[in-house]
């Protein structure tokens, strides 16, 4: 008796909180879009592909949750939901890991120019201005 209960509580607590917890997550989504393509104006070694990569990611995760809505408005109301707000955060923590993966790429180190060429170069040089 108590497992029907809470399936039926459950099912209430997830048709009331999904429509506030959709639109935060659709939110966010937006702001990871927009801060990603904007990585490279602080950031000028990362690529274009990667920050449409990492984009294009985001984005389909808001298709997913859009197509996840669209089945949960077919079922009825005393089915299992499709789309809980565990999903959406877990969907969500995705997204916020694809951004600072990208955020947190480390520039490349720049190649040491071996010393030995630069005397030799020094040396030639030197013997240049003598004549």
């Amino acid at each position: 008796m108590n497992s029907i209960v809470s399936k039926i509580q459950h099912r209430f607590e997830q048709r009331i909180k999904r429509p506030e917890a959709v639109e935060k997550a659709r939110a966010y989504l937006k702001d990871f879009i927009s801060k990603a393509g904007e990585v490279n104006l602080t950031k000028t070694w990362i690529t274009t592909e990667a920050i449409s990569d990492a984009i294009q990611q985001i984005e389909n995760i808001g298709h997913w949750i859009t197509e996840q809505l669209e089945k949960q408005e077919l079922l009825a109301h005393h089915e299992d939901p499709v789309l809980t707000t565990q999903l959406l955060v877990t969907k969500l923590d995705k997204a916020k890991e694809i951004y600072t993966k990208l955020k947190n790429t480390v520039k490349p180190k720049v190649p040491k120019v071996n010393s030995t060429i630069i005397n030799f170069a020094e040396i030639y040089l030197l013997e240049w201005n003598k004549y």
